[in-house]
């Protein structure tokens, strides 16, 4: 049976006061790959930045396992590491130890293209979306990782890729020179 659009729009409006709405790609693309615990994770960092209209929110580690109910750190560290360094939903300073709590900046989560483009990389170097802690810890999700797989990635498929395209804010460098053929010497991550 067909809801009418003005029926929707009601149950829309019904729901939408006093909610953080979540980007559809969540449920349609990452979900059913994440550990409950980075679902978790994202839903809490997700709604104290976007769902509080914060471009940036500072966070402890011991608030995140509070307010995420998980009992280890490891657990926590690990859920931060896939969404920010390999996912780069936010982009996150680490605070002084016992003097300051890390910062989360809202960075790929606006832009689909781009968050499915380093969710696309994620899988090139780790055969996953979602990568173990084990796999974490044994190749670290680095920049210049993810930078010198775009690279490999460029030159297997091009300039014209559309993980390219979407990736050419992180490293500029890295589709023009793939572009041109001069990769022989790495390039800086700024």
């Amino acid at each position: 049976m067909k809801t009418s659009s003005s029926k929707l729009a009601t149950l829309q409006q019904k729901f939408l006061p006093a909610s953080t709405p979540i980007p559809n790609w969540v449920f349609d693309e990452v979900m059913a790959e994440m550990p409950e615990f980075v679902l978790k994770v994202f839903l809490y960092l997700f709604r104290k930045t976007v769902g509080w209209n914060n471009q940036t929110e500072e966070q402890s580690l011991t608030q995140i396992m509070s307010a995420c109910n998980i009992g280890s750190r490891h657990t926590a560290v690990y859920a931060v590491e896939v969404l920010c360094d390999c996912w780069l939903l936010w982009k996150k300073t680490r605070g002084r130890k016992g003097q300051h709590s890390s910062v989360f900046a809202v960075a790929g989560i606006g832009e689909y293209d781009q968050t499915q483009a380093r969710i696309v990389l994620t899988e090139c170097i780790y055969g996953s979306s979602c990568p173990t802690r084990q796999q974490l810890k044994d190749t670290p999700p680095t920049e210049r990782l993810y930078q010198d797989t775009l690279t490999n990635e460029i030159n297997k498929f091009g300039s014209d890729w559309w993980v390219a395209k979407a990736s050419t804010q992180w490293f500029p460098e890295s589709t023009s020179r793939a572009s041109s053929g001069s990769l022989s010497a790495p390039v800086e991550v700024l």
